[in-house]
């Protein structure tokens, strides 16, 4: 997968973030995305909702690293209007949580979280 560009439907509806379930899923964590290290991943994000939506990618934690201020935090695919796709691509260069929000109105509705092996 690493050096690799995948693309990954993602479905939102008022209230869930449905992501497909594929080879890094794990049984024991069904609510878990999972991709390795070094992973780039354009997902594929339309509203199936009847409202418009907002989802937004983020880191879930604080590194201690050289230059880690200089990420990137979160990335956001913007206001989806219903029936609205639009990509949100992601290279995930070091392991650790993320997590995409759902946001409708501008508040949090659904959390899904994301671990990079």
């Amino acid at each position: 997968m690493p050096g690799v560009d995948v693309v990954v439907p993602v479905e939102l509806t008022g209230g869930t973030i449905s992501v497909r379930s594929d080879k890094f899923s794990r049984q024991d964590e069904p609510g878990v995305v999972r991709y390795p290290r070094g992973a780039t991943v354009t997902f594929r994000v339309r509203n199936e909702g009847k409202v418009p939506l907002t989802l937004v990618l983020r880191i879930r934690s604080r590194f201690q690293f050289y230059e880690a201020n200089i990420l990137r935090s979160r990335a956001t695919t913007g206001t989806l209007a219903p029936a609205a796709v639009k990509p949100l691509r992601a290279t995930f260069t070091f392991r650790g949580p993320f997590e995409f929000e759902l946001l409708r109105h501008g508040k949090v509705v659904a959390k899904r979280q994301i671990s990079i092996f």
